[in-house]
């Protein structure tokens, strides 16, 4: 699986987009990831506004690197791909799969539930 540029970049310039996906590529075969797109900045925010400024008011929220997100992303796709072309994933799988919900999942049990009432 190689990372697309339309699928991975849609939002950078042309100029820097190739480069980017050049980086994400050569990292895969080498298992090789740098430590600097794995650095999440932590801001702490109140839970909501009116709160005083104590420490059980605050939440984290990380913010990491666009190509570590990217990166992820790549390797997400690459996985499942090599999943669904080798049928590993479980048939009634919901989570985490194209075109399934929450209440595709709702549905099913329901279904099941119903199926074995009668």
């Amino acid at each position: 699986y190689t990372l697309s540029l339309h699928d991975a970049l849609p939002i950078c310039s042309s100029e820097i987009a190739p480069v980017i996906t050049k980086m994400i590529n050569l990292s895969f075969p080498y298992c090789h990831f740098s430590g600097s797109w794995k650095i999440a900045h932590v801001n702490p925010l109140l839970k909501r506004c009116g709160l005083d400024a104590e420490f059980a008011n605050f939440r984290s929220v990380n913010n990491l690197s666009f190509v570590f997100k990217t990166t992820e992303k790549a390797a997400v796709n690459q996985l499942f791909a090599h999943c669904e072309s080798c049928a590993l994933l479980p048939t009634n799988q919901s989570a985490h799969c194209k075109f399934h919900s929450t209440e595709t999942a709702l549905f099913r049990v329901q279904g099941d539930e119903h199926d074995g009432q009668t």
